[in-house]
């Protein structure tokens, strides 16, 4: 039989054409071609079909890319838009990226054009990372740049974006933006409409996902008409929490990070940039903070570099918001120290800092922390906490009644901190994590609900947040059991898996939010492939909010993160390349014995 099978094999190599056989090593799709066809195996509407360019029956052969390009209502768009109309034409346009120009009309400041035309340069050099041969080495030049060998159906690319504000600060500003594209015989021309620089800079996103590299060329192309009309987030807080106190990430690691996020139209970096462990960042007004608080002297973030990094953020459309945790963040973990709340020194050192951190960031937002205090450290009987206890006796708060040291906490620090706080910033909003502070039967004694935003942390099934919710408190959703992206490993404080395990999927029970990368278990190694695809799940989610399950986003999350690769983000593989080539038969029948 295996003789039989491969005298078979044998004839049918024979007889078919040599040149269908012989790739291009240029090509990646080699003797194969695709074509859009309706999906009668998979779980989409339609799908990219592979076939054998020698059986070929003589139609238009799409090499994959181009294919996933124009297949599908939705193409390769992520997120998935939430505009009030949607369509992108089925054929697509040569260009060279020598001739992609950017125009920015009307526009309200020059600060606001710059920024414009920075994050244009972004897309062109991110066009320029869809070659195969990227970098190029300094013999070579950007083949990009050079006609093909059908110059003939070569078009070129303006760009043509209208920003109506010039505002590029704030808290929940307006994101969003209308992008067409219609084509004439010899050019190719876009219009990006927004009210702000971050509408636009989305728009400047979607039309790089309306970009495909082609093999057969070694070209560029964009798909020849695109209407999307006023897409807009669902969700304003499309966040990703990050720590770099327990492990120090590097900057151009965090760039790396930032740069996806804006690949994904995420737009809020919350910077857990200090803790117990360490305290990297180097301030100003106490550098001794930052002397004795950072691992080494290279494990540092100084004031030149954040000023950088919120800038670099900023350009692909990310806020960053830092977080100064205090009074602690002790848990159940090593190293672990609480501030003392009746000692005025503390106040000064806390409003110094805070001042070094807003001479760097963004003054409208600050997260405050307040996440897992431990009360009954305040409450011991040794020489570091008589001062503590007199001030209990002077007021006469009962030391045994543990609402005592609740009323410590929130009467006496945190509303210190806070004013010393609004002291720098007038109008500034705090954000604080969900503790007992914020228990919904107390928390309006301390935190007024105009002043805080409260982010979650608690199981998504606690009745807390229907209650807060009730309350009229801002709420930031990053529930542990469905957000956190470190879960379901080892532990590394005893045995076992770690306390918030299993891992997380984040598919279908994503509401909105932020996703937490705790770095107990994670350094600059190992971080990108923990976040992403999935946080790349939650921005679709956050910024659509569709309906469908992650069947209908399978394919499409599957060429994101490719393209993500391609872009030189770390990014954990979903499925083999197989099943990318192969759309709809990677899936195992229900009806299978």
């Amino acid at each position: 039989m295996s003789r039989m099978f491969l005298v078979w094999c044998t004839r049918v190599l024979l007889f078919l054409p040599v040149s269908g056989l012989i790739s291009n090593r240029n090509s990646d799709d080699g003797i194969w071609s695709y074509d859009c066809v309706r999906d009668e195996i998979g779980r989409g509407e339609q799908r990219c079909a592979r076939q054998d360019k020698a059986s070929s029956s003589g139609g238009l052969e799409l090499t994959l890319e181009v294919c996933k390009l124009i297949c599908g209502q939705y193409g390769q768009l992520w997120p998935l838009p939430k505009a009030r109309f949607v369509q992108l034409g089925n054929s697509t346009r040569q260009f060279l990226l020598s001739s992609f120009t950017v125009k920015s009309q009307l526009s309200p400041s020059s600060e606001l054009e710059a920024m414009v035309n920075e994050a244009a340069q972004r897309i062109s050099q991110l066009a320029s990372m869809l070659h195969p041969e990227y970098p190029f080495s300094e013999d070579k030049s950007n083949p990009l740049h050079r006609s093909p060998v059908d110059s003939a159906s070569v078009s070129s690319v303006e760009v043509r974006v209208r920003v109506v504000s010039d505002s590029l600060f704030g808290y929940g500003l307006d994101e969003s933006y209308s992008l067409s594209i219609t084509s004439t015989p010899k050019k190719v021309l876009v219009v990006i409409l927004a009210e702000t620089f971050f509408g636009a800079r989305h728009g400047l996103e979607t039309l790089l996902q309306c970009m495909a590299y082609d093999s057969r060329s070694d070209s560029l192309r964009i798909i020849e008409t695109v209407t999307i009309d006023g897409d807009s987030p669902d969700y304003q807080h499309r966040g990703l929490s990050l720590d770099s106190s327990r492990s120090y990430t590097p900057i151009p690691l965090l760039k790396k990070i930032i740069d996806a996020m804006g690949m994904n139209k995420m737009n809020i970096l919350h910077w857990h940039i200090t803790d117990t462990h360490s305290f990297p960042f180097q301030p100003p007004r106490r550098p001794l903070v930052g002397l004795y608080g950072a691992y080494s002297p290279r494990h540092v973030y100084y004031p030149e570099d954040v000023r950088d990094l919120v800038h670099f953020a900023r350009v692909r459309g990310v806020k960053i918001i830092p977080e100064l945790d205090a009074p602690s963040h002790c848990g159940n973990e090593p190293p672990c120290g609480q501030l003392n709340p009746v000692n005025e020194n503390v106040y000064d050192v806390l409003e110094d800092l805070y001042a070094d951190f807003l001479d760097v960031f963004d003054g409208d937002i600050f997260h405050m922390g307040g996440d897992e205090v431990m009360i009954p450290s305040w409450n011991k009987t040794d020489h570091e906490t008589v001062e503590i206890l007199e001030y209990l006796s002077t007021m006469k708060w009962d030391r045994n009644d543990p609402q005592s040291f609740v009323k410590l906490w929130g009467d006496v620090f945190q509303k210190k901190a806070f004013e010393r706080l609004r002291n720098l910033r007038e109008n500034i909003t705090a954000i604080l994590w969900t503790s007992e502070l914020t228990n919904p039967s107390h928390v309006e004694e301390y935190l007024h609900k105009d002043d805080y935003i409260i982010q979650l942390w608690t199981d998504s099934q606690a009745p807390s947040i229907a209650q807060l919710a009730k309350q009229g408190y801002r709420l930031i959703f990053t529930n542990y059991d469905a957000w956190y992206l470190d879960c379901g490993f080892a532990a590394w404080v005893g045995s076992g898996h770690n306390w918030c395990s299993p891992y997380k999927e984040l598919r279908k029970q994503i509401q909105g939010g932020e996703v937490a990368m705790w770095a107990e278990q994670t350094d600059e190694h190992n971080v990108e492939t923990k976040i992403w695809p999935r946080a790349s799940a939650m921005a679709e989610r956050l910024w659509s909010n569709p309906e469908t399950g992650y069947e209908a986003a399978e394919a499409r999350i599957q060429q994101h993160r490719d393209r993500m690769a391609k872009f030189g983000i770390g990014s954990e593989l979903l499925q083999p390349e197989f099943c990318r080539q192969n759309e709809g038969l990677c899936y195992l029948s229900n009806d299978a014995p």
